[in-house]
């Protein structure tokens, strides 16, 4: 158990590879709770994990990756935490799952950020394990997608706020303003 006791870790968002938490050493049972992870690249990265619990944390300050970023990983729990991201194409995302079964996300409030919870993929070509599990009694405000269902088989989304979607202007697209999307598959 990793108890931050209300204390906060600070880094600079713009060193490549900086983690506020690194397991991907991939160890098991492990809680992470009751602090701030503000700056880094990424807040917590995870790997090859079974049964990791995240709780009570603040995020913020991720300005080009991801608050969470988890992969190949079971049983894994994210709950009671919010996070403050800046909402730009192709930015940071408050909660990134890859190939990761037995998902729970719980009363977490996102405020912006490119998404608030992907169960993504990274070649999405359908050879990876898809990330299935639940998303609810969240909120999501000022996101470009409040939930992406990127790759799952088995996905459930329930009594979920999003509201105030951002639209973004895409440069290499056109230009071209993407509307917003709450739930997106």
């Amino acid at each position: 158990t990793v108890d931050l006791n209300g204390h906060t870790l600070t880094g600079d968002p713009a060193v490549a590879a900086s983690y506020g938490i690194d397991n991907t050493g991939g160890f098991d049972n492990i809680t992470v709770k009751k602090g701030g992870i503000v700056g880094f690249e990424q807040g917590i990265r995870a790997m090859g994990t079974t049964g990791m619990t995240l709780k009570d944390l603040t995020f913020s300050g991720q300005t080009s990756s991801h608050a969470i970023d988890i992969l190949d990983s079971s049983n894994v729990t994210v709950k009671d935490s919010s996070f403050a991201l800046p909402t730009v194409f192709l930015g940071p995302e408050a909660i990134r799952l890859e190939s990761v079964s037995g998902v729970t996300v719980k009363r977490v409030d996102v405020d912006g950020g490119f998404v608030g919870v992907n169960f993504a993929c990274g070649i999405c070509d359908g050879s990876e394990a898809p990330t299935n599990g639940v998303v609810k009694d969240s909120t999501f405000l000022n996101t470009f997608t409040g939930i992406l269902i990127a790759n799952s088989t088995d996905a459930s989304v329930k009594r979920n706020k999003i509201s105030e979607g951002d639209s973004l202007l895409c440069g290499f697209c056109g230009p071209a303003v993407i509307p917003a999307r709450g739930v997106h598959f």
